[in-house]
C-alpha cells in the first residue's frame, strides 16, 4: 500500500463504512450487493463473490479496510 495523506486515508473509509453497513469491519457479498442496489447497478451473487475475491489477499472470504483502500488506491495511482 502507498502512502496516502489524511484526507485520503479519510476518503476510503467513508466509502468502505457506506459498503459495510453492519459495522463488523469486513465487506461481504451481500453488503456489496446491497451497495451496488442503492447506486442502481445490479449485481449477482457471483459477481460479488468475484469482486470480493479479486481484493481479497487472505482469503478469508472477506475485504478488510487495508485490502479496499490498497486495491483503490492502486487503481487511483494508475490513471
Amino acid at each position: 500500500m502507498g502512502r496516502y495523506s489524511r484526507e485520503e486515508i479519510d476518503f476510503w473509509r467513508a466509502k468502505f463504512r457506506e459498503i459495510n453497513t453492519d459495522g463488523d469491519r469486513y465487506i461481504e457479498p451481500k453488503e456489496l450487493i446491497a451497495a451496488a442496489r442503492k447506486d442502481g447497478l445490479d449485481m449477482s451473487d457471483k459477481e460479488a463473490e468475484e469482486w470480493i475475491g479479486d481484493l481479497d489477499e487472505d482469503h478469508d472470504g472477506k475485504v478488510s479496510f487495508s485490502e479496499f483502500i490498497k486495491a483503490f488506491g492502486e487503481r487511483m495511482e494508475n490513471k
